[in-house]
């Protein structure tokens, strides 16, 4: 209208002008940009035909082909209890609010629109609020209702009660407040509750609803192992890219809105699997994938520089930006005959993309705003970045191969980060990343500190701190973050050394894991913890935050969906990952068959027990092997089943169990675990004459493989790790103790691994047993009908033929465990196994040092 009133008519029919030029000299991410390659003397002038003005509407509602088209009649009228909530949010917004006005009056008509409220009475509730609230232009918002009404009905994209939850919390709090009440209050509270659904066709035409039907935002779905959350996504993705668009006389290839689907699943395979089902169904999709997952049919990789490589994508390197592209320089010498230089496979038209949650990045970008990312069984989503001393040691060594003002800038927190791990005496929890770097900013050098400002165009000021987190959050130039270079930018010359020699390559995988980190954790939107530990008597710092590429996902515009069996567990990471708290849905599914359960308690059944130093303690696990096969015998009916343990534990069983295919292994692992040939043997002949199929803890979802067996067995407690479950505490802020965390974290695994009997889907009877002290979660193991057995004997510790105040005694007075192992003949770990008590001293072995303990002290007489 202005344009107009200045005698300049323009085209009300565009949609989409930003795209028809670009300026060459702007500002981005706050920083001036210029374009590198201008030709002004190529410039030439064109005529212009002036433009008609038209009475065409400004805003032109375009209503997808899946909801009814309808034109809207607003209404002035406001019910009553429309009215007292108008009141309640403006005193919110009249005394929170300072800026931000058009945004935030746009994120309240979104979210009264999904909290029930008619479309057509919004123009007139916002404005009403925005009058209370003392708008110096209530009219102006009422306008913009009507757009968000509109858009609305049109299921097009608009704010809502999210971006409401970040910017202006109190106000969210006044809108959850106000609309507490009410028949949309009970709409709302259905759509957040458990819902167990008896039926499996019924619960899964509800999990198929609530993603078809998943809003802006992020909404988290928990659904049982086997209800197929993987199949509903597929049905799902294949309905929305049949869609049209909504005007018969569009042309060209742009998709229509709503179609698109981005699938991110944990495994290529799967991946795999997941495209030959879309494509059977004739629908097109594209498959995204590393270009170091990709084999020959031999087996080989497909890349040539496969082995310099796969470290430097450990470190957050892009394999095609660095190698591929050449950094959009020099491209590989082997470009044009490599099947794996493109990273994808599919038509590049293709409506739904499938990948591994590696390239989320990647599958957010093509889903767009109106498209929908479904993450299904991803990983934990808060990642622990582990940096020793001799990691800083090479990063400060090879940071020159990376770019200039992003080394400069990083060199800062850097040198205040290796100074806390150096200095302080105790490990202890920072309360957050920007702590450590302001506890320790003396550590920091004046000339490192001036040169990272200059680098980043920066004024330095008094606070070295400041400077130095601020410069590390600017650290990617500009003209990187404009080609979505996230990870830390290596120079030719870092690459030319990395292509010749793979002990240099893993040095600046090291290099570029530890700059990456510290730059995550300095430009994070959420608070990262760090902690300290000893371990093997070394410092080591832990940085504990969002994992890298799930924190722009989980915030993407448009739809994000997190699918999985536990998603209750990972709540507390999304809200604190978003700022606000997710949709959640949860659904459950009777057994198919009738499923057998049984705990049969052991306290020894877990690493510690069956476990040390990493190596199976078989005589400690026999027991509950018998157990198990006994259990087994119980049911004529049982002679196949799957079997998930701890990995080493697995390892060995299943060594045991293939002997006779595979002796020269066998006997490997034997040695490798410190085990009698003759004690593995006896396991062996317990084994003989079952059907049995493997699995460990961690590495179970998705496995398809015990689907059909007659029962399913979990030996051992999955505890995590207690020190980052204390960290991952501290970073969320949960009011509940560590303790309940691990539990909670270590049912979870224990439902993932019996879900593998794909119980809501069986025909037929089966059973399954857990050996240990903790019950697993899962709608099946709280029904009230498991069996609880007593328990099982724990762990009979050998007799010592020394005490270990003797043997701790002896060793000290030898000079400690080097001098002593050269004396004796062995080595320190097994020393250190003889102090512990988790080993008979054999009588050797107690006679020689019983020896060298006396002619020690004689000597020192």
């Amino acid at each position: 209208l202005q344009l107009e009133s200045a005698g300049l008519p323009f085209d009300r029919a565009c949609r989409d002008w930003t795209r028809h030029f670009r300026l060459p000299h702007v500002r981005r991410a706050g920083h001036a940009f210029r374009s590198p390659r201008i030709r002004l003397e190529k410039m030439r002038p064109i005529a212009l035909d002036l433009i008609a003005t038209t009475s065409a509407p400004m805003h032109v509602p375009r209503f997808s082909p899946a909801a009814p088209r309808r034109a809207l009649e607003f209404t002035e009228e406001l019910p009553e209890q429309w009215s007292e909530r108008a009141v309640l949010l403006a005193k919110a917004i009249r005394a929170h609010v300072a800026d931000g006005w058009h945004d935030m009056y746009l994120a309240v008509g979104g979210a009264l629109l999904r909290r029930g409220l008619p479309p057509e009475r919004l123009p007139t509730l916002i404005g009403t609020i925005a009058t209370a609230a003392g708008s110096e232009k209530p009219w102006s918002h009422a306008d913009s209702a009507r757009d968000t009404a509109q858009k609305y009905v049109a299921r097009l994209p608009c704010t809502g009660f999210g971006a409401l939850r970040r910017r202006w919390p109190e106000v969210a709090d006044a809108l959850d407040e106000a609309t507490a009440t009410g028949p949309e209050a009970r709409t709302r509270a259905q759509a957040r509750a458990v819902a167990l659904v008896r039926t499996l066709p019924e619960t899964v035409a509800a999990l198929e609803s609530a993603l078809r039907d998943a809003p802006d935002g992020l909404t988290a779905i928990s659904a049982e192992c086997g209800l197929g959350k993987t199949e509903a996504a597929i049905r799902v993705a294949a309905e929305r890219s049949r869609r049209a668009h909504a005007s018969a006389h569009t042309t060209g290839t742009r998709a229509p809105l709503h179609s698109k689907t981005s699938i991110s699943v944990d495994k290529n395979a799967l991946a795999e699997q997941i495209v030959s089902d879309l494509r059977a169904q004739g629908v097109s999709v594209k498959r995204v994938f590393g270009p170091l997952s990709l084999l020959r049919e031999d087996g080989t990789p497909e890349c040539r520089f496969h082995r310099v490589a796969e470290p430097l994508v450990e470190g957050g390197q892009a394999m095609q930006w660095l190698f591929c592209e050449g950094r959009k320089k020099e491209r590989c010498e082997y470009y044009d005959e490599c099947r794996a230089r493109k990273g994808f496979d599919g038509p590049a038209t293709a409506r739904v993309a499938v990948g591994p949650h590696a390239l989320l990045g990647q599958l957010d970008a093509f889903a767009g705003s109106t498209g929908l990312l479904i993450i299904d069984e991803p990983p934990p989503f808060l990642e622990t970045v582990t940096i020793t001393k001799e990691d800083f040691h090479v990063t400060f060594s090879e940071k020159m191969y990376f770019n200039g003002r992003y080394a400069t800038a990083l060199t800062p927190v850097l040198q205040a980060v290796r100074g806390w791990l150096h200095e302080h005496a105790e490990p202890e929890v920072a309360a957050s990343f920007e702590a450590i770097v302001r506890r320790a900013a003396d550590a920091i050098e004046p000339d490192v500190w001036t040169r990272a400002c200059k680098a980043t165009g920066r004024k330095a000021t008094a606070s070295v701190a400041d400077d130095a987190l601020q410069c590390a959050k600017e650290a990617c130039p500009p003209e990187l973050q404009a080609v979505g270079v996230a990870a830390p930018p290596l120079e030719a010359h870092g690459v030319f050394m990395a292509k010749r020699d793979p002990g240099y390559a893993r040095r600046l995988g090291v290099a570029s894991r530890v700059l990456g980190a510290l730059y995550r954790a300095a430009k994070a939107t959420t608070s990262v913890s760090a902690r300290m530990e000893e371990r093997r008597g070394e410092r080591v710092l832990l940085l504990t935050m969002i994992r890298a590429g799930f924190d722009r996902a989980l915030h993407r515009e448009g739809s994000a969906v997190v699918t999985d069996a536990n998603a209750k567990v990972h709540l507390p990471v999304l809200q604190k990952a978003v700022g606000y708290a997710p949709a959640f849905h949860e659904f459950a599914a009777a057994d198919g068959a009738r499923i057998d359960r049984t705990l049969l308690r052991s306290r020894s059944a877990t690493r510690k027990g069956w476990l040390v130093f990493g190596k199976v303690a078989l005589d400690a696990v026999l027991p509950s092997v018998r157990a198990m096969l006994d259990w087994a015998r119980e049911d004529h009916r049982t002679r196949s089943i799957g079997v998930i343990t701890f990995k080493p534990l697995r390892e060995v069983i299943e060594a045991a169990f293939r002997a006779a295919d595979e002796s020269e292994q066998y006997r490997a692992i034997c040695r490798i675990h410190n085990i009698d040939v003759a004690v593995a043997d006896a396991l062996a002949h317990l084994l003989a004459g079952w059907d049995l199929r493997f699995g460990h803890y961690g590495a179970v979802r998705g496995l398809n493989t015990m689907a059909d067996v007659d029962a399913v067995v979990t030996l051992g407690d999955p505890w995590p790790h207690v020190g980052e479950v204390r960290n991952e505490v501290a970073f969320l802020g949960l009011d509940k103790p560590s303790e309940e965390r691990l539990e909670e974290l270590c049912r979870a695994e224990l439902e993932q691994a019996h879900g593998r009997i794909r119980a809501v889907h069986r025909s037929r009877p089966g059973r399954a047993l857990h050996i240990g002290a903790v019950l697993p979660s899962g709608s099946g193991w709280a029904a009230g009908s498991v069996e609880i057995r007593k328990s099982l004997p724990g762990r009979v510790r050998p007799v010592l033929s020394l005490t270990v105040a003797q043997v701790r005694a002896a060793i000290e007075t030898l000079g400690g465990p080097a001098p002593a192992s050269q004396a004796l003949g062995c080595t320190k770990r097994s020393l250190f196994r003889y102090q512990a008590g988790d080993r008979v001293v054999p009588k050797d072995m107690a006679a020689r040092l019983a020896a060298l303990l006396k002619c020690s002290i004689a000597a020192s007489e």
